[in-house]
């Protein structure tokens, strides 16, 4: 019903641009919505939406050259994706099933806080095998959550260079990490 209080809205010449944007770009924006939501029925839903947000804003979407309208319909997907992922986490579950899933879950919390246990001490291990400065860099990124502005003080460079030294420091423990995988079949084999 909106869809079509929308679509009847539209002048001949924003109904032609319309017609137009979407053939120019119902590709990205499918695989957008694909990406996304890894259903193509969804993905389909999706994009029907995003179409309905791009004929609210069209003023917007006329200033943008090319590039620029891929780029703001790929957020507009992944804004549409995420309230829709909002709402379909806030359905209750039944009376019913709510004794079966505390079941399962307590017969599972002992497997995965062991796991999470073995995870922590493997990070540990792997950081500890890093530089300092490779250390501090992912502890801030990722335990800490600090921004790269916050980075860029903690470490004593440019904000600009933060996502490099991020990148190399991931690729330092990406790499110890497959060093001492291969090292634990050796043994292991």
């Amino acid at each position: 019903m909106r869809r079509k209080r929308e679509i009847n809205r539209l002048t001949e010449e924003d109904r032609a641009f319309m017609e137009a944007l979407y053939e120019n770009h119902k590709k990205t924006m499918y695989y957008a919505a694909l990406r996304e939501c890894r259903d193509p029925h969804l993905a389909n839903d999706l994009m029907q939406d995003c179409l309905v947000n791009l004929i609210k804003n069209i003023s917007t979407i006329r200033k943008l050259d090319c590039c620029k309208i891929d780029a703001y319909i790929v957020v507009a997907i992944r804004r549409l994706y995420i309230n829709y992922a909002k709402k379909e986490s806030r359905t209750t579950l039944l009376p019913i099933d709510q004794p079966l899933i505390a079941a399962i879950a307590d017969e599972k919390s002992a497997e995965v806080e062991l796991e999470k246990e073995t995870t922590k001490q493997t990070v540990k291990d792997l950081l500890d095998q890093l530089s300092p400065r490779d250390q501090l860099i992912l502890q801030a990124k990722y335990i800490l959550g600090l921004n790269e502005e916050e980075i860029a003080v903690a470490v004593g460079c440019k904000p600009n260079s933060v996502r490099t030294l991020i990148c190399r420091a991931r690729e330092h423990a990406r790499t110890i990490g497959l060093k001492s995988e291969k090292g634990d079949e050796k043994g292991n084999g």
